[in-house]
């Protein structure tokens, strides 16, 4: 999103089609979508409940250890559905590939509750240190169990499967941790959610009007600097090719946010 001399400077998010003028970090995160109209973004930002306080907090200290957390942090509406499936799913261990700034880790403990467990696996402990700090903070340090290295190796570790995993980690290796879930990790009828799935709308064939979804974007040399986005997104187009048609898969993927996929391990009879 392009701004004039004459403009007041705004926050833009990465796939964020609302914006905020307020210079600090709240509002930072909010609902982010470059596929729903902003004026719609707005109207469903302000008929969605709330963060709470504790998550307000969180929000404030992410950005105060990252003042680009913007771009790696999950919109709040993103945050309440995570919240929401893991308890209405009942879910009591949950799992949770690519830590990042932890503010996600934080919806999934709300959402198993009190005597709920949730692993989270990240391969830079820094990460893991700072989010650390946000759980202890939000009250919820208890229930997670963070685990530095790479997500292959948690996945082959223990025999209890998850009711509820969320995939958020290294792109290239999405469809393999989907897999191993299905094969046996996950229960049966357990949720998968993976993130960025519609990856800037660039996951449409090449060639296709991608307009609406890379018109937001306000920070294209960060982009440049951090990997080869184009590569990421064929890889989602791959990635949602072969979901769609896995017979052990109900898939439903969501505009929001950069498309966020839920996916349901389901018997073959029941597909």
């Amino acid at each position: 999103m392009a701004f004039s001399p004459s403009e007041p400077q705004r926050d833009t998010c990465f796939g964020c089609g609302a914006t905020t003028s307020s210079p600090s970090s709240r509002g930072l995160i909010h609902a982010r979508s470059a596929f729903i109209l902003p004026e719609i973004a707005e109207y469903l930002r302000a008929h969605t409940t709330p963060p709470t306080p504790a998550q307000e907090k969180a929000r404030d200290e992410i950005h105060r250890q990252d003042p680009d957390a913007v771009y790696h942090a999950i919109g709040d509406d993103q945050a309440l559905l995570l919240e929401i499936l893991t308890s209405v799913t009942r879910t009591r261990r949950a799992l949770e590939l690519g830590t990042g700034s932890g503010y996600a880790t934080l919806s999934l403990a709300r959402g198993v509750g009190e005597h709920g467990q949730v692993v989270t696996c990240d391969i830079e402990q820094k990460r893991l240190d700072r989010a650390a700090v946000i759980w202890q903070g939000a009250g919820v340090a208890e229930r997670i169990v963070a685990f530095c290295g790479p997500a292959e190796a948690l996945l082959q570790e223990g025999n209890t499967p998850y009711g509820l995993a969320f995939i958020d980690a290294d792109k290239e290796g999405t469809l393999t941790y989907v897999n191993a879930l299905l094969d046996g990790k996950l229960t049966e009828g357990g949720l998968i959610v993976v993130d960025n799935t519609l990856y800037l709308g660039l996951v449409l064939e090449p060639g296709a009007a991608t307009t609406s979804a890379t018109a937001p974007i306000a920070r294209p040399d960060y982009w440049k600097r951090e990997r080869d986005y184009r590569a990421e997104a064929a890889i989602f187009r791959e990635f949602n090719r072969a979901i769609k048609n896995d017979p052990r898969a109900k898939v439903l993927p969501l505009p929001i946010g950069d498309g966020l996929t839920i996916i349901q391990k389901v018997s073959h009879s029941i597909r």
